[in-house]
């Protein structure tokens, strides 16, 4: 399937009677107890009936109507949808926004990363299945296996999932009695400056830059706010916005302490289940800093949920259940400091480096 390289699927195929569903039963709690959020996709060739004939939802769904039915804690989305590649890839694009890891039990034919389970019988994988990753038969150690192999399969998958780099620089300057984003470094600008250090790691590189100009971009895209939302986080959703299945680094242009380090140990946190991480300075009390920091783009939705209620402080996203808040080691916390009076970036220049 075309594109699907990045996206953190594994099928699960075999004939049947070869223990598909037992062991996707076995494997979901040991990826949940990892703090993976899981999707299954189910294929059946002989299409689907859930919903009863002459009941209400089904006569809607009937005349046309996609028809989500909710109650308790549980909801279910029935849509007509066409078939083929594309659908099944929009299909799994829309599970992987919200889910570590999509396990689809099926689709033996269609070019998807595999696992093969052979039967009692020990029947091949027909011809028209793509080249699995591993035949596992069965056994007490199965499930084993399956998660030797599908657990750093789908690690390194998220690794090479696109990343980008965010210029915060959107803020007018009023302590600092001009605008900071403008303040020079050995020759550049402040924004200029960290777009540089990002570049070295995150591609591409935008600058959230409100309604400031950045006469030195370089190249770089400059792009507006979310006119939905205001502060550092308008910035921080446009660029989600922007590139929807990118993940992001954001710095504050302000944060003139900023190293390769202390990006290179900000990263060092990426894996499946982390959406974001929020590092905390040593001290306290504790404090999570959300703009040198790292946004997965699965944690776009409660950004979105969080400024529909109009509320527009990142640092509330640091009681998500997939933010890491992990400590600063103390040799680097000065990269999360910033400056905003010109006695702060004089106290800091110091230990400014050469970016």
């Amino acid at each position: 399937m075309s594109g699907n390289e990045i996206l953190p699927v594994i099928a699960l195929c075999g004939w049947s009677g070869s223990g598909k569903t037992t062991l996707l039963e076995q494997v979901v709690p040991r990826l949940r107890e990892a703090g993976w959020t899981v999707a299954v996709l189910k294929h059946d060739v002989h299409g689907l009936r859930f919903d009863k004939d002459g009941k209400d939802s089904d006569r809607l769904f009937q005349q046309g109507a996609d028809v989500l039915m909710q109650g308790g804690n549980e909801s279910f989305f029935r849509r007509h949808m066409t078939s083929g590649p594309e659908a099944l890839a929009q299909t799994l694009r829309d599970l992987v926004t919200r889910t570590d890891v999509v396990l689809v039990e099926g689709h033996k034919g269609t070019p998807l990363p595999k696992i093969w389970l052979s039967g009692p019988d020990d029947a091949p994988p027909p011809k028209m299945a793509t080249t699995p990753l591993a035949i596992l038969p069965p056994g007490p150690e199965r499930s084993r296996e399956f998660l030797s192999i599908v657990v750093p399969h789908i690690t390194k998958t998220w690794l090479a999932e696109p990343l980008a780099g965010c210029v915060l620089a959107g803020g007018q300057g009023r302590r600092m009695k001009r605008p900071k984003h403008l303040l020079r470094d050995k020759g550049r600008s402040w924004a200029a400056c960290r777009a540089r250090l990002l570049a070295d790691v995150c591609s591409p590189v935008v600058f959230a830059a409100g309604r400031n100009s950045i006469p030195d971009a370089n190249g770089f895209p400059v792009i507006p706010d979310a006119p939905d939302a205001a502060g550092p986080l308008a910035g921080i959703l446009a660029a989600m916005r922007w590139a929807p299945f990118s993940s992001w680094v954001t710095v504050a242009c302000d944060m003139p302490s900023i190293t390769q380090r202390a990006v290179e140990w900000l990263l060092g946190h990426r894996r499946p289940g982390v959406w974001g991480v929020f590092p905390v300075l040593p001290g306290e009390p504790a404090r999570p800093e959300p703009l040198f920091a790292y946004y997965n783009f699965r944690l776009r939705s409660a950004i979105e949920s969080l400024v529909r209620t109009g509320t527009f402080a990142p640092r509330r996203l640091a009681d998500h259940p997939h933010v890491l808040l992990p400590r600063i080691p103390e040799d680097i916390a000065s990269a999360w400091t910033n400056a905003n009076t010109p006695e702060e970036v004089a106290s800091t220049r110091a230990g400014a480096t050469d970016l």
